[in-house]
């Protein structure tokens, strides 16, 4: 499944808003993306997904449709029509996440993901220094 996610990441057959074309069009180039992987969203994935990121980073995934969904039709709507960020799948990945994560669990989790991306920006950091001193 990880090859699949990565090839419609960079396949502009599945994704008008493909890695392929936002570096065709000058939108990031590869150091700013891997930049944006690594330093960003790639810590978070080295303990949870993209999905339970997006629940956690809001009160669910009704809440992150709320706060975020017109921002993402907006910049999606540059590559191809966008999607709707609503209807069955929405109440499908929310159902999925509940499951998870119960909504009254959300603060708990949210702390321990804080506290895993801590330790791991102190991991890091330590290494950074250890390959500065070779």
């Amino acid at each position: 499944m990880a090859s699949v996610m990565k090839a419609i990441l960079f396949s502009e057959k599945y994704n008008r808003g493909s890695l392929f074309y936002c570096f065709q069009d000058g939108i990031i180039d590869v150091e700013g993306l891997d930049k944006v992987m690594s330093a960003g969203l790639g810590r978070r994935y080295a303990f949870i997904g993209p999905i339970e990121t997006a629940y956690l980073n809001a009160d669910g995934m009704y809440s992150y449709s709320e706060r975020y969904a017109t921002i993402f039709e907006g910049v999606t709507a540059t590559f191809r029509e966008p999607d709707k960020f609503d209807g069955p799948v929405l109440d499908q990945i929310q159902s999925e996440m509940e499951q998870l994560v119960p909504m009254d669990t959300l603060q708990a989790r949210r702390n321990w993901r804080d506290k895993r991306l801590a330790a791991l920006a102190q991991l890091q950091k330590r290494m950074d220094i250890e390959d500065e001193k070779k």
